[in-house]
């Protein structure tokens, strides 16, 4: 991962480090806060459809973290800070996950998180993440 330098960078990233806190400990509640409210755009690593408010992005998670285990590993990242108040990362990271009754899965997979700094308080929320597992192939 690059260098986080700034004071808006630091703040930004810590709020991805407790997404994966979040997800690993699949406290789906905690997860789903970390997404602005009503300003947001999700694309989920599974997910077959764009989940905009925070109740839909519910949905998601509500399926994903159904399972006994899951963790996530950074794998490689970069920091783009767009302003004081908006920073995006984009990289990779892998999810072990061991479904209930089935085979554990490893899936390495792409992502874009876009986080904002609230107007009335010190709290970054996710406004954009796209996830995709990465092609088989390459192209």
């Amino acid at each position: 991962m690059n260098e986080l330098t700034s004071p808006s960078l630091k703040a930004a990233w810590e709020t991805i480090e407790t997404w994966m806190q979040h997800v690993k400990a699949r406290d789906i509640d905690s997860v789903v806060s970390l997404y602005c409210q009503t300003h947001n755009a999700f694309w989920g690593t599974f997910a077959n459809q764009l989940r905009c408010p925070q109740a839909e992005v519910r949905t998601y998670f509500d399926s994903f973290l159904d399972v006994k285990t899951i963790s996530c590993t950074i794998v490689s990242n970069t920091a783009r800070q767009l302003s004081d108040n908006v920073v995006a990362f984009s990289g990779s990271y892998e999810f072990a996950i061991s479904p209930h009754d089935e085979a554990d899965i490893k899936a390495l997979a792409r992502f874009t998180f876009t986080v904002r700094k609230e107007d009335d308080s010190s709290d970054w929320k996710i406004v954009e993440h796209h996830s995709s597992v990465m092609p088989e192939n390459g192209f």
